[in-house]
């Protein structure tokens, strides 16, 4: 209902453009948009159509195309009967423009056939709108990929040419993140016209409504925002489900994967890549480590999303406790938590909050802190989270306290390699945290510990079995 009041508010705002632009095509596509976009991407695109001025042009027919396969002559039939759409000059097409896909699906007979093609070739067609998605499930895939000697490219999946064009010269094309929608059907459909081993990437279970409830973090979004997410869920349920294989980021999340789909599931872990690696190895040499001897012991909290105020509260009031019994105890918080902002007035400037920035400013942080905490809360959720921010600590040898939930229980050994709070009561983190003060340097080993554990076997440069299950090689690419 707050869809269409939104359209309606942008209708009134400009009533006799609105009148001039609705056609019945673009009834039909509204409806659409508003059974499966979110709020703001509608009243975008809906703005933007309203508001664009006319520019005289003329419509482009839709000619028949004749391929060699029923799928393909089935579903350019279904589309000729569609009206042709004005050509609007230096304008993306609007996402909901069916005629964008036809217009470069039409074009695609001057392509050679997949039987041309020589060697491997991995198409990644994904929602990059997450710079860390983007950077942990896509570019990373690219760069392992290459130096493995495997040809490969991605797209964004709302930038259509691109997309189809590296599916001409793909053997396998894996689509990450994305919702099935009428778009993401339609790249389905050039797959299989193709021939084209059709894989799936997910490393959050956005596709599991019952899981994703249990999110304790999710209560800070608006309840229609909420309510919206868990009613997305089914659409990457139906996209999962038409693919040949699967890939996902944690052990759990293969388990929970399996009751959705009996395509074959494998690991592909997140790990630290050479832009991980880079950015460590800069940061230790222009920033001198923590000093064991310092009067001061900072805490370092990292947050890269609003949506993690649930898990911070786990451990607010031990560290609380923290604070008030070590003097020379401080807080540094990266990112989102307005929970730690609550702590200012009590202890000023003992808490430092900042913001991102890039990825090189965030990383280097780590060489300010003494200790990493990562409080989660324990539950079917948090059980398929990877454990990127232990990783990137470990980068620059600093220990980390984490909750005893997600891959961080089968990456951490106990007091070795990390510090596990196994029932996140307030007295077990305060326990954990007073170790790493009074046990200073035993915290720095373990810190160098975990360091070399993950550069032997958590990188794209040294990987085992265990961070990528290689069967993917050999059976899907």
């Amino acid at each position: 209902m707050s869809k269409v009041l939104s359209i309606i508010k942008i209708a009134i705002k400009s009533p006799i453009q609105t009148i001039k632009k609705i056609n019945l095509q673009n009834i039909r596509s509204l409806a659409y948009a508003i059974k499966y976009e979110d709020q703001k991407t509608i009243e975008d695109n809906f703005s933007k159509l309203v508001n664009t001025s006319d520019i005289n042009s003329t419509s482009h027919n839709i000619t028949t195309i004749n391929t060699p396969t029923n799928a393909q002559n089935e579903f350019k039939q279904s589309i000729q009967q569609m009206e042709p759409v004005s050509i609007q000059e230096k304008e993306f097409y609007n996402t909901w423009d069916d005629k964008y896909i036809v217009k470069h699906l039409n074009d695609l007979d001057k392509f050679d056939s997949i039987e041309s093609i020589k060697g491997k070739n991995i198409a990644i067609i994904a929602d990059l709108n997450l710079p860390q998605c983007k950077k942990y499930r896509v570019i990373q895939k690219i760069e392992l990929l290459k130096r493995k000697k495997i040809e490969c490219d991605f797209s964004h999946w709302l930038d259509v040419p691109r997309s189809l064009k590296l599916m001409q010269f793909a053997t396998t094309v894996i689509f990450y993140r994305i919702p099935y929608s009428k778009l993401s059907a339609a790249y389905l459909n050039e797959a299989i016209r193709l021939n084209l081993n059709i894989g799936y990437d997910i490393d959050d279970p956005i596709f599991d409504s019952v899981l994703y409830k249990k999110n304790e973090n999710l209560n800070i979004l608006d309840k229609k925002e909420r309510a919206e997410l868990l009613r997305n869920t089914r659409h990457y349920v139906n996209m999962i489900r038409q693919c040949d294989f699967v890939t996902t980021s944690t052990p759990y999340l293969k388990i929970v994967l399996s009751r959705f789909t009996k395509s074959p599931i494998y690991l592909w872990r997140n790990l630290m890549d050479a832009q991980s690696i880079n950015a460590a190895e800069i940061t230790k040499n222009i920033n001198t480590p923590r000093d064991l001897t310092s009067e001061k012991f900072v805490i370092g909290y990292m947050s890269g999303s609003r949506a993690h105020e649930a898990d911070f509260n786990t451990a607010k009031s031990a560290i609380i406790k923290i604070l008030d019994k070590y003097e020379h105890a401080e807080l540094l918080v990266v990112g989102f938590a307005e929970s730690a902002k609550e702590l200012e007035t009590k202890f000023k400037k003992r808490i430092t909050i900042i913001p991102f920035s890039d990825y090189y400013d965030y990383l280097s942080t780590y060489r300010k802190i003494d200790l990493n905490i990562i409080p989660l809360l324990i539950n079917d959720f948090n059980e398929c989270k990877s454990a990127i921010r232990y990783l990137e600590s470990s980068l620059l040898s600093v220990p980390t306290i984490v909750s005893h939930v997600g891959d961080f229980k089968n990456i951490i050994d106990h007091k070795n390699t990390g510090y596990f709070i196994y029932t996140n009561s307030q007295e077990e983190w305060i326990e954990g945290i007073e170790w790493c003060i009074k046990m200073r340097h035993k915290s720095y080993e373990m810190g160098q510990k975990a360091e070399a554990i993950v550069r032997q076997n958590y990188s794209t440069l040294e990987y085992n079995t265990k961070s990528i299950e290689n069967q993917i090689f050999d059976c899907e690419f």
